[in-house]
């Protein structure tokens, strides 16, 4: 515990110290398992177009790492890896480890009063450890988001509810056991079947703290069902797992504009720490400052056309780009340059107009 704290210190100096501030309400964070959302439920939101980022996660149960990419603006896939520290593989505590894939569709309204809806298949061609589906809607209002969702699988815990859509047909509430394979494939029969849960939860940002966002949800999972079991429970697993809160409440904390790193309080009784860290088309990482031209009017006793082709020359010499030919005429000038400074043609071409400009219109020619 003293550990944990001592990092999420560390990690608030950081964030206190950068000035680079932009609008972290509207922007979406990863739950520790490396989806957009809360803690550990899933939001209705995802990231911005053109995104990828890692999340590992670590709490006393297991291991997780997830990359998760952001191809469209309504979809999110993600691929992760789960290595538990209770269950057992070949005999020993520690050793398992299991992979899987989660899919996220969402649609956000155009109108800032109506909230995002998705759909997920978390897990969906995975060996069914973490395996479960959901409905979920997000709304966003001045200062927090707001999340509800019903979900079916592995969200199905203690507080399970029949299935809604069982008035379609009988067997929507049943849920087949087992798996007619050991992974790698999607099991059709089972999505959106048996038993429901109801999630969701709260992501409120603080004011005045540069970003940080207190997080707080209910949590539908029975960890003894949810994560697990591989080949077998291990002599640790039933104190592991033991939940007594269905309430998780975590700070999530920005790091710069790369991401955002959470310490959570979950199933009341343990720490989890998580960092979900890449990049994101929605920021841009070239710095681009104004082209502000060095300028100087020529002293000649030149005049008329002469005395403009020598001060264009001069003045584009000042800023490193040099004149090979030169026409002007009554509405307009042609040039010829060159720029060794300067790779991108379209942004010497630019600026060579700028000058050009202003020492036309400082000459007398409009």
């Amino acid at each position: 515990m003293k550990r944990y704290l001592l990092f999420l210190i560390f990690l608030l100096s950081i964030n206190l110290k950068s000035d680079n501030y932009f609008d972290f309400h509207k922007s979406s964070t990863y739950n520790s398992l490396g989806q957009t959302g809360l803690i550990y439920v899933p939001s209705a939101e995802v990231n911005s177009e053109k995104s990828i980022f890692f999340t590992f996660n670590k709490n006393e149960i297991w291991k997780l790492g997830t990359l998760t990419a952001t191809p469209f603006s309504w979809l999110e896939a993600s691929y992760l890896y789960y290595r538990p520290d209770d269950l057992l593989w070949g005999g020993a505590e520690g050793l398992y480890l299991d992979k899987g894939f989660n899919v996220k569709f969402s649609y956000k309204p155009k109108q800032r009063n109506l909230p995002a809806i998705a759909i997920g298949l978390d897990d969906f061609a995975g060996t069914g450890q973490f395996t479960r589906e959901y409905l979920a809607s997000t709304l966003n209002t001045k200062n927090s988001k707001i999340t509800f969702g019903i979900g079916w699988g592995k969200y199905a815990g203690n507080n399970s509810i029949e299935n809604p859509f069982a008035f379609i047909s009988e067997k929507i509430k049943i849920r087949p056991t087992g798996f007619s394979n050991f992974g790698g494939s999607p099991e059709y029969n089972k999505w959106f079947r048996g038993d429901a849960a109801i999630f969701g939860g709260v992501e409120w940002s603080i004011p005045n703290s540069k970003g940080l966002k207190l997080k707080v949800e209910l949590d539908p999972y029975d960890y003894n069902k949810f994560s697990c079991c591989g080949e077998g429970r291990g002599l640790r697993t039933d104190n592991l797992r033991k939940k007594e809160s269905d309430i998780n409440v975590g700070l999530s904390i920005p790091l710069r504009d790369w991401g955002n790193a959470e310490l959570s309080f979950i199933k009341g009784n343990t720490i989890s720490l998580s960092f979900s860290v890449g990049i994101s088309s929605s920021n841009n990482r070239v710095k681009r400052s104004n082209f502000n031209p060095k300028q100087q009017k020529v002293t000649s006793n030149a005049t008329g056309k002469d005395l403009f082709y020598r001060d264009l020359l001069h003045n584009l010499n000042l800023n490193n780009i040099y004149l090979q030919t030169a026409d002007l005429n009554k509405k307009s000038i042609s040039i010829t340059i060159d720029s060794p400074d300067l790779r991108n043609q379209i942004q010497s071409s630019s600026r060579a107009a700028v000058i050009a400009k202003d020492v036309a219109k400082n000459n007398g020619y409009k």
